[in-house]
């Protein structure tokens, strides 16, 4: 059945309509659905034709973007609960052509149906090179571009077998304290390349802004309750994955090279003057950070609670860089403990970590109590497997039969 001239749907229940063509290209291309699914084959891989797709699309549905190289000028707004799916990211290339800066980007999501959303077998190129050009140490451009933005309570989402690259602010963001349905987010993004993300104080392959309503809520370290970045690979992002306003992730079995500008290749912030809470828990481990030139640290810990086990740091100034965030001016630093801080409500463990530079530092604090009134071993942090602690199933049981 033909829609217009832009895309194609097809359903099982359909499937006698189907031009002998097309039920062909169905089965070769392995094509599985529930009953109720449909595919939307987008005309291209424009803008204006992916949202066409998109707007014909209901729960549980697929919109097919064809292989080819498609400038891309605009946005598309999709709900959560459908599949967004490339013909591979060797195949299917969205290169950005417009200067469109954060908070819209090439993809924004809106976590509305509390369904799970999938996205797959893209890559999106954002405008690093054309706005700053070779120049990577100070900002030239005010533009900072984004590739795919999810907002919302988010759950379940897949995101994998993509490549996100030259993006200024980030590949891929997650924020919860806005959208349709505001709240805590969970997933898994894996298999997926994060190449040249940069900008001064920015520049992220993925960036988790969680919902302050996790403070409410008691950590569950090791459960499905979080963000879980695992078997990815980054290559020139200032940092890999950062978060705040009361995320909670989990970032295993990634491998980074080249961590770009003087950070750190997983960080957390605490309590912020840019978010109304820090960072709630992480579980960092089993990362591998080589590093040709020497970076300031493997992790950086401003906030929050959790584990970092396991991992290699090689080319770092420092292994675990321990902070206390400097916060707005309406939570001034006062007396022990400041709000969201690492050991505020849970403590932060931290064993069996490989560093060429040292294991853990305390950076100094220009607040006149100094770092070790702040932070304090074996109250703070523990340099100790965390007791009972068990890491949640890996791989994530969401990636079983992932096509």
């Amino acid at each position: 059945m033909d829609v217009g001239s832009n895309m194609l749907r097809t359903t099982k229940s359909s499937s006698f309509a189907l031009s002998w063509t097309f039920g062909v290209a169905l089965i070769l291309a392995g094509v599985s659905t529930p009953a109720s699914a449909a595919v939307i084959s987008a005309r291209s891989g424009t803008a204006a034709d992916i949202q066409a797709a998109v707007n014909l699309a209901k729960t549980g549905d697929t919109v097919a973007i064809p292989a080819g190289t498609f400038h891309f000028t605009g946005q598309v707004f999709a709900p959560d609960g459908i599949y967004i799916k490339g013909a591979g990211r060797d195949r299917t290339y969205l290169i950005k052509s417009d200067n469109l800066s954060e908070w819209h980007g090439m993809f924004t999501i809106d976590a509305k149906t509390g369904q799970p959303f999938k996205f797959s077998g893209i890559t999106l190129e954002g405008r690093l090179d054309a706005l700053q050009g070779t120049n990577r140490t100070t900002v030239v451009t005010t533009v900072r571009d984004q590739g795919l933005v999810i907002y919302g309570a988010a759950k379940n989402l897949q995101i994998f077998n993509s490549r996100f690259t030259r993006f200024l602010r980030a590949g891929i963001e997650l924020r919860g304290d806005v959208g349709s349905v505001p709240g805590e987010q969970s997933g898994v993004i894996y298999d997926n390349e994060f190449i040249d993300n940069w900008y001064i104080y920015l520049g992220y392959g993925v960036a988790i802004d969680g919902s302050p309503k996790s403070w409410h809520q008691k950590v569950t370290l090791g459960s499905s309750n979080a963000v879980f970045v695992e078997d990815n690979y980054f290559d020139r992002n200032r940092h890999c994955v950062t978060s705040g306003n009361g995320a909670n992730f989990v970032a295993r079995y990634n491998t980074v090279v080249n961590n770009y500008q003087d950070a750190g290749a997983f960080d957390a912030h605490g309590l912020s003057p840019n978010w109304p809470r820090g960072t709630r828990s992480v579980e960092i481990y089993r990362n591998t950070v080589n590093n040709s030139i020497k970076r300031w640290a493997g992790v950086s810990i401003r906030g929050g609670s959790g584990v970092v086990w396991g991992n290699s740091w090689r080319g770092v100034t420092h292994g675990v860089d321990l902070v206390v965030e400097p916060p707005p001016p309406t939570h001034p630093l006062s007396t022990y403990p400041a709000l969201d801080q690492i050991g505020n409500r849970d403590a932060l463990f931290i064993w069996d970590n490989v560093s060429s530079g040292d294991d853990v530092y305390k950076r100094p604090t220009p607040d006149p109590h100094g770092i070790d009134y702040w932070l304090r071993e074996n109250r703070d942090y523990w340099l100790a497997a965390k007791p009972g602690y068990v890491p949640f199933t890996y791989p994530h049981p969401l990636r079983t039969g992932t096509p």
